[in-house]
């Protein structure tokens, strides 16, 4: 299972302090604004040092050298958003699409042979909707995070979706980095 960055660091024994300033940038990144001139260079500089260290540049696990990529699937009825959000993704090296599903019984025979990081599961699709297929994957595999996208706004099919163990539950209309950032948080 792929590292956050954070846990990279902490991993590779960097200290507590800078792991401490890292994870309030990304909480907050304005407050690295906040900062007089001399203390963001101070910080920009210790960053910089630790980068070098571990191998990883200013863009994050998208450079880990050796790290393997976090394996996606997309099921999703519609082929151009598919493809859509294919093409997004895969633009982040740290991201591998492994496999696109048309609906949920395929997802979930694709699942069980490529053993996705993470799922980005439709609602409404043909054969199989993505409610009963996140249930079964869920059953097969518990520790899997199955983000949940869908057109559908109302409070009962979110209800639905976390009932059946979704991790989250995004609009289709999302932008692409937020479907990115949910990865990243449950993958």
């Amino acid at each position: 299972m792929p590292r956050t960055f954070l846990e990279f660091l902490e991993e590779a024994g960097i200290a507590p302090d800078l792991i401490d300033f890292v994870r309030r940038v990304v909480d907050h990144p304005e407050d690295l604004y906040s900062l007089s001139p001399e203390r963001q260079a101070f910080w920009e500089n210790r960053i910089d040092q630790v980068l070098s260290m571990v191998h990883v540049s200013k863009e994050g696990p998208a450079s880990w050298k050796g790290a393997d990529p976090m394996k996606v699937q997309i099921a999703d009825d519609h082929s151009k958003y598919r493809s859509s959000l294919r093409a997004a993704l895969e633009r982040h090296p740290e991201i591998e699409v492994i496999a696109e599903a048309e609906n949920g019984r395929m997802a979930l025979d694709q699942a069980r042979e490529q053993r996705p990081d993470v799922v980005l599961m439709d609602i409404n699709m043909p054969v199989m909707d993505g409610i009963e297929a996140t249930r079964q994957l869920v059953l097969l595999f518990p520790d899997l995070p199955i983000i949940m996208l869908s057109v559908h706004e109302d409070i009962e099919y979110r209800q639905m979706a976390f009932r059946v163990g979704a991790s989250d539950y995004l609009s289709k209309d999302s932008n692409h980095e937020d479907i990115l950032k949910a990865i990243h948080q449950y993958g």
